[in-house]
């Protein structure tokens, strides 16, 4: 067997090796990164494309990094006592809250990540009934948070907006407007 045969059988040896090498199962870490609060051997890039930033990488271009601010309290509206007393019914009695509880598991790595985001969930839907129930268009109602109160926002009594009526657009003409603060 000459030197160049044998170099040839190695590097088909490798060849048919290096498929079983490459791990691209969940257990391998560069494919299955669990990014949680806690990790710090990962920078999550938001807002970027994806790219641009391994072009800047490779080149060795300047980047500042900038962390999310931290959110520190609940919206004022989740303050009030309307919105904590439903929150506390809601965790008794909401069937999706409870079913999407139920299967969180205590012990693993996510647990506080899912748990937050299903009681982000469970706020949101509170506060979309909660603004539905102060409206009453019949009325001349309409909460801050509908639809069509955005639509007027900035309009002034006497204007004419177009407002969103089902699928259609449609004229409209402000009559009066009541300011009720929170």
């Amino acid at each position: 067997m000459k030197a160049n045969d044998l170099a040839e059988l190695v590097t088909q040896k490798i060849e048919n090796l290096r498929p079983r090498l490459l791990d691209l199962s969940r257990r391998n870490p560069l494919i299955a990164t669990k990014l949680g609060p806690r990790s710090n051997s990962h920078i999550r890039a938001v807002d970027e494309l994806p790219d641009i930033l391994f072009f800047k990488l490779n080149n060795g271009q300047a980047m500042r990094l900038t962390p999310l601010p931290q959110i520190d309290e609940d919206p004022r509206d989740e303050q009030t006592s309307a919105f904590r007393e439903a929150l506390i019914n809601a965790r008794l009695i909401d069937k999706q809250y409870l079913a999407e509880m139920e299967t969180v598991e205590r012990d693993a790595d996510d647990y506080i990540d899912r748990t937050r985001r299903i009681e982000r969930d469970l706020k949101d839907r509170i506060r979309d009934a909660l603004s539905r129930s102060k409206s009453d268009p019949s009325q001349g109602i309409i909460h801050h948070e509908a639809p069509l109160a955005k639509a007027l926002l900035g309009a002034e009594e006497g204007d004419e907006v177009e407002v969103l009526v089902g699928s259609y657009v449609r004229p409209a003409i402000v009559e009066r407007i009541i300011k009720d603060a929170l």
